[in-house]
């Protein structure tokens, strides 16, 4: 028996209630939203350096490497990529080399998500004194964030074109393609990679957009109402709607500053006028709209608008009628409103007879010799580049169009116009060259055609041109 004997510790009994703690929630739902790539460069630091980018054009079987003025052009080709715009965000520096203690000029740059470089392509740029230096890449990294990316690049002075004229003239040789860059096509998610023919026709169509715009100044705009007038007419007739939609259209262009010159119209004390048509369509880019829209106009007498002359409203501008729907259409207020304004008392009268007034007419038949609107081919169609604008059918565009936009069907009745209006409403491409005959024979419409299709024209060129 042992002298000292060990007894058990006995473990005091403790009252414990583990804390039981629900697990954080997590939803189903994975955010993949995307940044594009026009955001992104919104965090690189740095300053923008445009260049032209020589990019190599590489098989499964190619080498990445620089300019080799031992390879023909038939092993070693480029795709010139004019005024491209690259974020430098490492200022060149100029460091010994170690091994042949040769001073060489290195800096960093980003480039959108555009193209990928490689190692080895080229780019030109100037350095200030005259000199156009060409620099090599030497290294490609991609910089992601959410779903788009960027490209880190590092670059090191190759050489200067002045001294070195014959490398240089090798290096264009071996160009295949030229391109040219066009950074506002990336926020509309579009290749901001354009050929040479299109950019220039692009340079045309912004150009075709800022006389337009400066033409329906200095062919409509009346110095007496400040307004927008229908051109041709025995009186005064305001369209409210395309004057609104031609001061959204020209805000960014170089007549902006004649939108202020615009007297403010007051017409709120109307429930039809607000109502969706064509321009609200086209402003919006939606094509629901039209399922809802107005297509139907006449004209309703400006005596017709009762608001306190303090708040500018158009019964006292002087202006005589204004452009108003002509729809079976009610509203609750009508029922209300002491003066009746469901057909604005009467006033509304459908346009026989709203035609451009100097128009020559025929001397026996009495009907507008109107000029002559060429036909072209355009997608395997004969069409004619316009139809007349008719108050008698429907509001600018024909009933055909309107069929074809309301219920998405086709017809061979379009004019060339109303095809690429449909192509916009529908999200679609449509060609800039067809445009561009647009803008080359609207001097010859009728002043009514030109009225109502010129602010048209302007929003489909900046459409394609994305304000170059």
């Amino acid at each position: 028996m042992p002298i000292i004997e060990e007894k058990p510790i006995v473990q005091p009994k403790v009252d414990f209630k583990p804390e039981v703690q629900s697990k954080e929630r997590q939803s189903v739902f994975v955010d993949n939203k995307q940044i594009p790539t026009s955001n992104l460069q919104s965090y690189v630091s740095g300053y923008n350096f445009t260049v032209d980018y020589y990019h190599q054009m590489l098989n499964k079987d190619s080498a990445l490497k620089s300019q080799d003025v031992g390879d023909s052009s038939l092993f070693q080709q480029y795709r010139k990529i004019k005024n491209l715009e690259i974020k430098v965000n490492s200022p060149n520096t100029s460091d010994q080399n170690d091994e042949d203690k040769v001073f060489v000029t290195r800096g960093s740059a980003v480039i959108h998500n555009g193209l990928i470089p490689n190692e080895g392509d080229m780019f030109t740029a100037p350095v200030g004194d005259g000199r156009l230096a060409v620099y090599n890449v030497t290294r490609s990294q991609r910089l992601s964030i959410m779903a788009d990316a960027v490209y880190q690049i590092e670059y090191s002075l190759s050489y200067f074109k002045e001294a070195d004229l014959e490398k240089f003239k090798q290096l264009e040789e071996k160009v295949n393609v030229s391109v040219y860059y066009v950074k506002e096509y990336l926020a509309y998610n579009k290749s901001p990679l354009l050929i040479e023919h299109d950019y220039n026709t692009l340079l045309r169509l912004r150009r075709s957009a800022e006389e337009i715009a400066s033409n329906m100044f200095l062919w409509f705009f009346s110095n007496e109402y400040k307004a927008l007038l229908i051109p041709g007419q025995t009186n005064s007739i305001l369209d409210l709607y395309i004057q609104d939609f031609f001061k959204v259209i020209a805000g960014g262009l170089e007549v902006s500053s004649r939108v202020q010159h615009f007297q403010s119209i007051n017409i709120q004390d109307d429930n039809y006028l607000g109502y969706p048509q064509i321009f609200d369509a086209l402003k919006y880019r939606d094509l629901n709209k039209l399922k809802i829209a107005n297509d139907n106009m006449g004209v309703a007498s400006t005596k017709a608008f009762h608001i306190d002359p303090m708040m500018e409203n158009i019964r006292y501008t002087g202006i005589d009628f204004i452009v108003y729907p002509v729809s079976n259409r009610t509203h609750d207020d009508d029922k209300y409103n002491r003066l009746d304004k469901g057909a604005l008392g009467g006033y509304v009268q459908k346009t026989y007879g709203l035609f451009d007034k100097t128009t020559p007419k025929d001397p026996v038949t009495g009907d507008y010799l109107y000029p002559t609107i060429p036909a072209i081919t355009y997608d395997n169609k004969t069409l004619p580049l316009i139809n007349e604008v008719d108050f008698n059918s429907k509001y600018v565009f024909s009933a055909d169009f309107y069929e074809c936009a309301k219920n998405d069907t086709e017809s061979d009745n379009l004019s060339l116009i109303e095809v690429l209006v449909l192509n916009y409403l529908r999200d679609k491409n449509y060609s800039p060259g067809a445009l561009e005959l647009l803008t080359k024979d609207y001097k010859n419409w009728s002043k009514l055609n030109q009225f109502y299709f010129m602010p048209i024209l302007i929003l489909l060129i900046l459409s394609q041109t994305m304000e170059m």
